[in-house]
């Protein structure tokens, strides 16, 4: 998934898969700067049970498909 499809997927809380789980929504987007000032995206990922959360690069999730 792309910055901006992770982004929109956010705002719609839209249900996500990664590595092989399902989760609720993307909860948080989170913004860091590398140490040559490069800014890099990373997902909060909000688990089914609502407890916890798991921190995912945006390339590694895909929207939740009704299978």
């Amino acid at each position: 998934m792309t910055n901006d499809e992770a982004k929109k997927a956010w705002l719609n809380k839209t249900p996500i898969h990664s590595s092989g789980i399902d989760y609720t929504k993307i909860s948080a987007l989170i913004y860091r700067l590398t140490e040559n000032g490069e800014m890099t995206l990373s997902v909060e990922l909000l688990a089914k049970c609502e407890n916890s959360v798991t921190i995912a690069n945006p390339k590694n999730i895909e929207i939740k498909t009704n299978e």
